[in-house]
C-alpha cells in the first residue's frame, strides 16, 4: 500500500532492461473515502394522503455517478419490499417524487409503510428507521357559515 503524497512518479522497464520509460510528471495517491447514503425522507410517524405527491429524499457522498440505485417500499413494515424507481446516482440527484395513487393493490390504506434507498449490489442500504401511514383522501369540507338561520337578507 502506498502512502498518501503527491510525488509519484511511475517507471517501466522491460525485463532486461534494454527499454524503460519514466512517467512525464508527478501523480497523487489519495485515500478512497468509501461512498455514503442515508434517507432522510420519511424517517416514520408520517400520514400520507392517498392521491397525493410525497417527496423521498437522501443524501449521498462519493460515488462515481453511474452506480445504480433502486428506491423500494414496503407496505408491511419491512418484510417484502416492492420497487418504485430505479436510475443511476446522478440522474436521480438525492430525490424521487411519489405518486401514491389510490389503488388497494399497490398502496392499500395501512399504516406499515417504510421506504429505503440501496445501491444495486445490495451493499449501501438506508431505510426508514419507523413505518410511516398511508390513508384515504380527505373529503372535502364544506361549512356553510351565512346564513345559518334566523338571519335577515
Amino acid at each position: 500500500m502506498f502512502a498518501q503524497s503527491d510525488i509519484y512518479k511511475i517507471r517501466i522497464r522491460s525485463a532486461d532492461e534494454s527499454v524503460a520509460d519514466d512517467s512525464d510528471g508527478f501523480f497523487s495517491v489519495v485515500e478512497q473515502i468509501p461512498p455514503f447514503l442515508e434517507l432522510l425522507n420519511p424517517l416514520g410517524g408520517e400520514v400520507i394522503q392517498q392521491k397525493t405527491i410525497f417527496s423521498i429524499n437522501w443524501e449521498y457522498a462519493n460515488f462515481m455517478g453511474n452506480e445504480n440505485l433502486f428506491v423500494e417500499y414496503s407496505f408491511d413494515g419491512g418484510t417484502e419490499w416492492l420497487v418504485m424507481s430505479t436510475g443511476t446516482v446522478n440522474s436521480l440527484k438525492g430525490q424521487f417524487s411519489w405518486f401514491i395513487d389510490v389503488n388497494e393493490f399497490f398502496f392499500p390504506v395501512r399504516d406499515n409503510y417504510k421506504v429505503r434507498v440501496r445501491t444495486s449490489d445490495g451493499a449501501l442500504v438506508s431505510e426508514s428507521p419507523g413505518t410511516f401511514e398511508i390513508v384515504d383522501p380527505a373529503e372535502p369540507i364544506i361549512t356553510l357559515l351565512s346564513p345559518n338561520g334566523g338571519d335577515k337578507i
